[in-house]
């Protein structure tokens, strides 16, 4: 009962405050007065919808909680575990595949494996080692070393491909085919 007469009070205090004030300020706007009370009016209200939400939620969790302590609740977790296992097994099982059909490559020409999965379909791009392409078409039918005052430059050629032939300088990597 004290706590009710606290807010009449308080409500009046706040009346008088306000009244006060437009008296003695003619170019405050009551327009103004009016948005802020309802703008709070508004927080207030979803202050008391989110503790709402929040009370529900702890609610919903604690009959969960419950329910999982039971027969049917354990069997229901232990089908969810099951499943989520089996899900991960399935990715693992995935994963190996595909380490079983490029980790080789992987492993020995230290690629990527989108590189490792363009090579084992026989494609070609600048940046890729000789040693990448020999493996794709095994040893050249020649190889040509030039000199032209910068290094070796060397031209690999296969006669039953194309593009025939790749260069590339002593770091292996190739720069140009055709």
């Amino acid at each position: 009962m004290k706590l009710n007469a606290q807010f009449k009070l308080s409500g009046i205090i706040l009346l008088l405050v306000v009244g006060l004030i437009s008296c003695d300020d003619a170019n405050f706007d009551r327009e103004e007065i009016e948005r802020h009370t309802h703008d709070s009016i508004g927080h207030a209200a979803q202050l008391k919808a989110d503790s709402i939400i929040t009370a529900e939620q702890v609610a919903r969790q604690k009959i969960l909680d419950s329910f999982y302590k039971t027969p049917a609740g354990k069997k229901e977790i232990a089908e969810k575990e099951k499943t989520q296992r089996i899900a991960e097994l399935k990715v693992r099982k995935e994963r190996d595949k595909e380490y079983r059909e490029y980790g080789y490559i992987i492993t020995k020409y230290g690629c990527t494996k989108e590189e490792a999965f363009a090579l084992k379909n026989h494609k070609i791009w600048l940046g890729m080692t000789i040693e990448m392409v020999k493996f794709e078409r095994g040893l050249p039918n020649s190889v040509n070393v030039s000199n032209y005052g910068n290094g070796n430059e060397y031209q690999a050629c296969w006669e039953d491909y194309t593009p025939s032939c790749f260069y590339f300088y002593s770091d292996h990597v190739i720069y140009a085919y055709n």
